[in-house]
């Protein structure tokens, strides 16, 4: 399942894996309220949820998650920290088919804004309410520790200059088995979607090294990187 955490100021992926349950939505909270594992701390993830936040009930219907937390969500923090737990929240539950938007309950209670946050929770909120949270390349898949077979696939989303940027791919040896220029459906201030899946080829099975970026059109040098940890297979 997919569970959205922070890579700095912006917004992550993480992969995990549980126990068969007809509750998935209540399992994909469960796990962020835990937290990031140690693997994915490693990897520059963590989480703005502050530790003991409890999950006290969770429904669906007509498209929106209503998802009512404790009182330790809104305890402490900054309007940007505010801005960034709920969007980790928003991300998780609308992973689901047929959830579309959030909305937020604390102790039963719906409240207009939370801790200074320039975003109103009378209402639903949804992914794009969260625009500033995301980083400029947003990969969804793979996440940290993923374990990849003799081709890659590589989605999410991206908001870059003309929607291009670059992928590349290197394995445990750092030798670089994948170099690609790829295109966003759209750019230039709108974000756009990405879908592609690449053969690559190693001698080196075990530890690997994804990473995406933008060139800068002032001087040509790296921008918006995002770096993701896989497991590669030798062919």
């Amino acid at each position: 399942m997919y569970v959205y955490l922070m890579r700095g100021d912006h917004l992550g992926t993480a992969h995990h894996q549980v126990p068969a349950t007809k509750a998935i939505a209540r399992a994909a909270m469960t796990e962020l309220l835990s937290g990031p594992t140690a693997l994915e701390s490693q990897a520059g993830l963590s989480s703005q949820v502050p530790q003991g936040t409890r999950l006290l009930g969770l429904s669906i219907s007509g498209q929106v998650a209503t998802v009512n937390l404790s009182g330790g969500f809104s305890s402490s923090g900054s309007p940007s920290s505010a801005l960034a737990r709920l969007a980790q929240v928003t991300f998780t539950l609308t992973h689901f088919p047929g959830v579309t938007r959030v909305q937020f309950q604390f102790q039963g209670q719906v409240v207009t804004h939370l801790l200074g946050a320039d975003i109103s929770l009378s209402q639903p909120v949804q992914r794009s309410d969260f625009e500033s949270v995301l980083p400029a390349i947003f990969v969804e898949t793979p996440a940290p520790g993923d374990a990849v077979g003799t081709s890659i696939r590589v989605v999410g989303t991206a908001n870059v200059f003309e929607a291009q940027f670059r992928i590349e791919l290197r394995d445990a040896g750092g030798t670089l088995v994948l170099d690609e220029s790829v295109m966003a459906t759209s750019g230039t201030g709108q974000r756009g979607h990405f879908d592609f899946t690449f053969p690559y080829h190693t001698h080196l099975a075990g530890a690997g090294q994804l990473t995406v970026f933008d060139l800068s059109a002032k001087d040509g040098s790296r921008i918006d990187v995002v770096s993701i940890p896989v497991v590669l297979t030798a062919s």
